[in-house]
């Protein structure tokens, strides 16, 4: 395929002429603009979404999970001070829109991925990991909405949930 960088070169060994690669570059440009323009969107709708009260607590810890984030550094990557994420996480808090854009670019995570619907997630109890904790020690369910706390919290930034 024919890069931006100069490369001029097709299928092993064909060279391409002036106008295959103009056609390729032109490809190239539009498809780029189509994934700018579908972020774009899909950005639009996130944002409507957490304005509806539809961020998901158990999405936030999915994400900093997968990445073995935790801590005060993620509070501090995304513009809080300690435990704001943690309340995050137990429904406790809403974030704001741009604490959600800060956690996203900490997660590389598009912003949608925090809102509603809720991930289809195997229980802990349908996994092996309930034979390697302590007998009696309890698997934390993932957290699916806030508090009505929170969400009335969550009217003085602009959710209207």
């Amino acid at each position: 395929m024919t890069r931006t960088d100069g490369r001029r070169w097709g299928k092993a060994g064909e060279r391409l002429s002036e106008r295959e690669v103009r056609q390729r570059v032109g490809r190239i440009v539009r498809r780029r603009e189509i994934d700018v323009e579908t972020r774009r969107v899909d950005d639009e709708r996130a944002r409507e979404k957490w304005a509806m009260g539809l961020v998901i607590p158990a999405h936030i810890t999915i994400a900093l999970d997968a990445l073995g984030l935790h801590g005060s550094e993620v509070d501090a990557a995304c513009g809080v001070r300690e435990p704001a994420v943690d309340d995050w996480e137990a429904g406790r808090l809403y974030p704001t829109w741009e604490q959600i854009l800060a956690l996203a670019a900490l997660t590389a995570k598009r912003p949608m991925y925090f809102m509603a619907p809720v991930h289809p997630v195997t229980s802990a109890y349908e996994t092996s990991l309930r034979f390697h904790r302590k007998h009696g020690e309890l698997i934390p369910l993932p957290v699916h909405r806030f508090t009505t706390g929170a969400m009335q919290a969550a009217r003085r930034i602009g959710v209207t949930s």
